[in-house]
């Protein structure tokens, strides 16, 4: 048995592509406006920013697992509004990573010294001194391995990014220096 469906003129349903296409426009044009609305550059920023200091610590743990003969580092120094990358020799002289010849470039930047004006960063905090061995483990402090002088990370070091007046945090977790 087959079952025709015939359809008079003018009681078709359904929608033409004029149609659809319109309401796809409009859509997009709401769309892009509540979105635009919804996201601020001051947003955008801060997270480029977070970002790019979470590559650069990411950057420092490698470096450290490349070089083992040497301690690489990254200091910050809140009130002068800088930071940098650092590498010692074994044992770690006092103060050594404050020296301008043991400061290194990261990838990118135009001087060894990281201003925040630089990165339109408002504030970076804690002030900190962050040290990675070579198989990547984050210390506070270190002269060399079995030094009581050595201290690994005993909590989370939790930094502070702020910019254009949002802010986010960044976590270097001890023993695995996972920076998250």
């Amino acid at each position: 048995m087959h079952t025709t469906l015939f359809f008079k003129k003018g009681s078709q349903h359904g929608f033409t592509l004029i149609e659809i296409t319109v309401v796809l426009v409009l859509m997009a044009i709401i769309a892009a406006y509540v979105i635009g609305r919804s996201v601020t550059t001051d947003q955008v920023d801060v997270v480029g920013i977070s970002d790019r200091i979470r590559n650069q610590i990411r950057y420092t743990q490698s470096s450290a697992m490349k070089q083992s003969h040497r301690i690489w580092g990254m200091r910050c120094n809140t009130g002068a509004k800088q930071y940098w990358l650092f590498s010692v020799p074994i044992p770690v002289p006092a103060n050594a990573w404050n020296l301008p010849e043991n400061q290194r470039r990261f990838p990118g930047e135009s001087n060894d010294v990281v201003t925040f004006d630089s990165l339109g960063l408002d504030n970076l905090s804690p002030g900190f001194t962050l040290f990675f061995d070579r198989i990547g483990k984050p210390f506070d402090a270190y002269v060399e391995e079995g030094d009581p002088g050595t201290s690994p990370l005993a909590g989370d070091l939790v930094l502070t990014v702020s910019a254009g007046g949002q802010t986010r945090t960044i976590t270097v977790i001890p023993e695995t220096g996972m920076v998250q």
